[in-house]
This record gives structure tokens, C-alpha cells and sequence, in this order.
């Protein structure tokens, strides 16, 4: 079910009606009969065979009325059905806070709400249907027998994605004979003074701003020294340029691997209030698959920023109703970033274009500013937020207005805040 909310912000009753669509296929009609400043809500029950994994494209229109503005909403989203995590712990713990999920699982459970299931087993008792989880996290899990190898293998070829998250437990020979991380771990390293964490793929948290300046303060103490697979991407460093997050695509699906632990036993990470973000941004792009996607909404001519490893000034194909070629402008945008620098197709709908490897998905809307469409909401879906505006929203209900990519913003600073409380007080007693 789909649910969408249309307000009426002019001044006098609106008859008409709103037609939700995608592609050339009618989802469904209703009709609006909306006094002044109301709303109504509306259900459309979609087919049960909507493939809910991949960005779907939907038009909505209203109609009954002269307009003299675009009256149609280009949207793109997910559906909304919860999402399996399987947490495999290497540490329980009697006292709750000392588990080495503990702080993953709160992070998780803040972001994700009750749009994702999280289960947790011991190290011993992995379940053979793997492929009924999103994704598999092994935290601080000493060793992986050879049965459990095989079935992850399958796991990971037929599209599923497994983080490995390192510890103090992991038996090294184990894990470097096992052919499932995508590096060979040397061995543990603590340095003389704790380092901080540096971005080395500024792509890959170009939506989380100040995340690089806020990483300067996680302290680790401790991590191992691995050799990434030539084909992996490294994401974090340590500040002595030394692996500390990459991912490999393997087959199907993606493997990622973290070589300080997602506890506080090597690192202070889980009490900076960047923890939730980074957990975020983690989960959400190994949820989105393999592909690196940016999606982006603007209006017709507005200029385009693309955040790149590197840049030439050449031409982009943008793909839609017609296709049409833009000139791309490099810039620097400071000193740790570079974006590619384009102007928005003319003409309003749905559009696709590549850039270096990144897939971009762009709706062009209208300026609506006199539009019943400006307070449009949709519940039971996830929007795709913003690529050019540089936020992520993950809200059970929202809105097209930007103002609720600020309001996720101050609500994951202020759920860092409270874990961050709770985690003290829990160490007192």
C-alpha cells in the first residue's frame, strides 16, 4: 500500500483528481475534493509483485483543473519492507554494554527503526538459509569453519553482502586460508599514541557532510595491518595510511571488511557522535547493492554538483524522454574533494546517465511554488534523497521538503548524544 498525502494551500475548495503511475502503466486513480487549507490522504494498493529492491519511478499528476504551472511530481523510492540484518557475535557478554554488538546493534536500531529486523546468534550456531538475511555481520568472530565458508561463498556469489568486522578473538591463519576476506591480514597493530581515521574514497561519504573533519577525533588504539585485494576499495585509512574500511564486490554480491573492532576495545568510535552516521552509511550501501548509484533531484537548468575521485572536462549523455549532452566543469571543492560541475536537462521527468563508474538517476520537477504537489507526502516508502543537496533521509513518513534532511541531521547528532549518555552511566554502575 502506498499512501499519499495532498494538502490544499490555495484559497478556495479543489475538485479534481490524482493519477499515481510509472512508466506507461496507470497504478491507480482517486479522486480530490480538498477545502482550503486541508489535506486529504490517499491509499493505492500496488501489485504484490513490486520489486521492492531496486528504485522504482513514480509519476504523480493531478488533475481537474486549469494549471498554469507543471501540475506532475516526479518521485523515486523503495518500498518500505523491513530489511534482515544477521549480527554473529564473537563476544557476548553477561553485562549487556561489554557484548561486542552492543553499540552496532544500538546504532543499527536508532537508524533503521522498525524498518529492519536485527538478529543476533553466537559465533557457533550460524544458520544454513544465510540467504534469508540482507546482510551478515561477523564481529570479532574467532574463526569461520570450513562448512560455514561454503555456504557464505554461495551467500556472497548469489548477490549477498557480509561485513567482517575484526577483533581481538580473530585466529589470523583461520581467516587468511579462508578465500572469503578480500585481503591478507598481517597481524595486529598498536601503535606508540592512538591515530585518528582519514577518508581515502571521498565518494563514498559524500552525502554525510563534515564527516571527514569529525573522523580527526575517533582514537584508535589499536587495528591490524592487512594487504587489500588489488581489486578491493579502500574507504578509511588510519592517519599512517593504513586500512582501516574496504569493500570488494565478489560474484554477486559485496564483502566489507573493518580491521579495528565495532566495539570499544581497539577504538573510542562508538562514543563519537559520527558512530551513527557511519553505521548508516555502511548498512545503506551495502543494502543498495553493488551498483554505485547517486540520485539526484533538481529543476530544469539548475547546476549540478557530482562529487569524483577525479575529473575531466568532457561531455555527460543524459538519457530520458530524449537524450541531450551537457559540458561537465571540473572544481575542487576544498581541499579533500572534487566534483564534477553540469547543468539540469530543460525538460521535466526521469533521467539516467554514468559518470566514472557512478550510475546517476535524476528527476527534474517543475518549480512548483504555487503547486497543490509542494505538500505532497508519502508514507510506507523510503524517498531517495538528494544527490546534488548532499543529505540522506531515512524517515518512516516524509515529506518534499528539503527542511526534513536538516531535521535527520539534528536527529542523528542528538541519538549519538543520548547513546553517549546512556554508555556512561551504564559504565558507572
Amino acid at each position: 500500500v502506498v499512501k499519499v498525502k495532498v494538502a490544499n494551500g490555495g484559497d478556495n475548495p479543489y475538485y479534481g483528481q490524482l493519477v499515481l503511475s510509472e512508466q506507461n502503466k496507470n497504478l491507480g486513480v482517486k479522486s480530490l475534493n480538498i477545502p482550503p487549507d486541508s489535506s486529504v490522504e490517499l491509499e493505492y494498493q500496488l501489485d504484490n509483485d513490486l520489486d521492492s529492491r531496486v528504485i522504482r519511478y513514480l509519476i504523480l499528476s493531478i488533475g481537474g483543473d486549469d494549471f498554469d504551472y507543471d501540475n506532475t511530481e516526479y518521485i523515486l523510492f523503495r518500498a518500505g519492507n523491513k530489511y534482515k540484518i544477521l549480527l554473529v557475535n564473537g563476544e557476548p557478554s553477561s553485562i549487556e554494554n561489554k557484548s561486542e554488538v552492543y553499540y552496532l546493534k544500538k546504532a543499527l536500531s536508532i537508524y533503521f527503526g522498525d524498518s529492519a529486523q536485527i538478529v543476533t546468534v553466537l559465533e557457533d550456531i550460524l544458520p544454513e538459509n544465510c540467504e534469508l538475511y540482507d546482510i551478515i555481520v561477523f564481529a570479532n568472530v574467532s574463526k569461520i569453519d570450513s562448512g560455514n565458508r561454503d555456504i557464505l561463498r554461495e551467500y556472497i556469489n548469489s548477490g549477498g553482502r557480509v561485513l567482517f568486522a575484526l577483533g581481538n578473538r580473530i585466529n589470523l591463519e583461520e581467516y587468511n586460508k579462508g578465500g572469503i576476506i578480500p585481503a591478507q591480514i598481517k597481524g595486529l597493530n598498536t601503535p606508540d599514541k592512538p591515530e585518528n581515521i582519514v577518508i581515502s574514497d571521498n565518494t563514498y561519504f559524500s552525502d554525510i557532510p563534515g564527516l571527514s573533519q569529525s573522523l580527526k577525533g575517533v582514537k584508535l588504539k589499536s587495528y591490524y595491518d592487512i594487504i587489500p585485494d588489488h581489486n578491493a576499495r579502500v574507504i578509511l585509512m588510519s592517519s599512517s595510511e593504513r586500512p582501516i574500511l574496504l569493500t570488494e564486490k565478489i560474484g554477486q554480491g559485496m564483502v566489507g571488511v573493518l580491521t579495528t573492532s565495532i566495539d570499544m576495545d581497539m577504538n573510542d568510535w562508538p562514543l563519537r557522535k559520527n558512530f551513527i552516521p557511519f553505521v548508516a552509511k555502511v548498512f545503506r550501501s551495502m543494502i543498495e547493492g553493488i551498483n554505485s548509484r547517486i540520485t539526484i533531484y533538481a529543476t530544469p537548468e539548475q547546476e549540478i554538483l557530482v562529487p569524483v575521485s577525479s575529473c575531466k572536462n568532457e561531455k555527460i549523455v543524459l538519457k530520458g524522454a530524449k537524450t541531450i549532452e551537457r559540458d561537465i566543469l571540473c572544481q575542487n571543492s576544498d581541499l579533500h574533494n572534487t566534483v564534477a560541475k553540469f547543468v539540469a536537462p530543460s525538460d521535466t521527468g526521469f533521467y539516467l546517465a554514468s559518470l566514472q563508474g557512478l550510475e546517476l538517476v535524476i528527476a527534474i520537477n517543475a518549480d512548483k511554488t504555487e503547486s497543490l504537489l509542494k505538500n505532497i507526502e508519502i508514507s510506507e516508502l523510503k524517498k531517495v534523497p538528494s544527490g546534488e543537496q548532499g543529505r540522506f533521509i531515512r524517515l518512516s513518513k516524509f515529506s518534499s521538503s528539503e527542511d526534513r534532511a536538516y531535521l535527520l541531521e539534528l536527529l542523528l547528532i542528538l541519538s549519538a548524544l543520548v547513546l553517549m549518555l546512556e554508555m556512561v552511566v551504564m559504565n558507572k554502575k
